[in-house]
């Protein structure tokens, strides 16, 4: 009797370009590309939620929720922060 094990190593051999990525003089560059793109993705799941809570109407959502919100990211500590802005609304924009 023989036992194969066989495995798909295509994952691990990334692992020794990563000491070659980091060396790159736009590495952090790319990190920061990575965390505006999360950020963008991450405010549009923000602002559906407060739509959703806030029970807006359907023009309420890009008329007031979206004028009202900022993503603002800092390369400096890869950060990226969601702000909402904004004071009190017409009625008409509630359903």
């Amino acid at each position: 009797m023989q036992v194969v094990v066989t495995k798909k190593l295509t994952n691990f051999v990334r692992f020794q370009d990563i000491p070659r990525l980091i060396s790159r003089p736009n590495f952090r560059l790319e990190l920061h590309r990575g965390v505006i793109d999360a950020g963008r993705k991450t405010r549009t799941q923000v602002q559906r939620a407060v739509a959703q809570q806030m029970a807006v109407t359907a023009g309420g959502y890009r008329g007031y929720v979206v004028p009202n919100m900022r993503g603002i990211s800092k390369p400096s500590d890869l950060s990226f922060t969601i702000r909402g802005t904004g004071k009190g609304s017409p009625i008409e924009t509630y359903k």
